[in-house]
């Protein structure tokens, strides 16, 4: 079986996060039990799960043989979204 396609996000409910796909109508994923810091925390990190796995897979493409120094700006800029999303600063 595999995953629900991203992109993912999380909304805020009443006292819950969850976490949503939205595409030709939107299916929730996840909910919180609460509204604490550390589930708010989890949600992000669960809704950018597909951003770090498209980042892994394009970083350890075959055709992506690349030393420290030849890292492209792409798969760069990528990782760093894929980061940012799921420490909650995007």
């Amino acid at each position: 079986m595999k995953h629900t396609q991203g992109k993912w996000e999380v909304v805020n409910g009443a006292n819950t996060f969850y976490i949503i796909y939205k595409g030709d109508q939107t299916i929730y994923l996840a909910k919180t039990i609460s509204d604490s810091k550390q589930d708010k925390a989890n949600a992000k990190l669960i809704a950018s799960a597909p951003d770090l796995l498209e980042a892994c897979k394009l970083f350890l493409a075959p055709k992506n043989k690349w030393t420290k120094e030849e890292v492209t700006a792409e798969a760069l800029d990528l990782m760093k979204q894929a980061i940012a999303k799921a420490e909650g600063d995007k």
